[in-house]
């Protein structure tokens, strides 16, 4: 029986992201279900070109060439997903705020599970907010934060 058709693992290639796929690769094994492993990547220049700043970080005009990025991260991605040996997957690079994009593309695909990782942080960090959060409080799925080791 599967219980979810189409699910969203996100992983920060940065850290924890072992403990986001062997959490996946336990609770997917034997599920059919259509899994995209997604990582972000993160580009402030994004944000200061074309005007909001790009003068006074020297950044007017810079370009991010985000097929460059996706040709080097897909490989280290696809050789993740192939270790944990999640069934029936595919792999993306999404580009921008990480809580933003993992809802536009769990929208997206219809998702019906998102897993990612959560540090767990206690204070400042529960303050400002982290992906989990975001993610957790604003997806319209259900949402599995996997607690990273330290």
């Amino acid at each position: 029986m599967t219980i979810y058709k189409n699910v969203i693992v996100a992983v920060d290639l940065e850290g924890g992201s072992e403990d986001v796929l062997s959490k996946a690769q336990a609770l997917l094994a034997d599920q059919a279900a259509n899994i995209t492993v997604l990582t972000i990547v993160y580009n402030s220049a994004q944000m200061y070109d074309g005007g909001m700043g790009a003068g006074i970080y020297n950044m007017a005009g810079s370009t991010v060439d985000e097929t460059e990025i996706r040709n080097n991260v897909l490989p280290k991605l696809e050789a993740m997903a192939k270790e944990f040996k999640l069934p029936n997957h595919h792999c993306e690079v999404g580009f921008g705020r990480a809580t933003n994009t993992i809802l536009e593309h769990a929208e997206r695909k219809n998702s019906d599970l998102i897993i990612l990782g959560s540090h767990g942080r206690h204070g400042l960090g529960i303050l400002l907010g982290s992906t989990a959060n975001g993610v957790l409080h604003k997806a319209q799925c259900d949402v599995l934060a996997v607690r990273l080791s330290e």
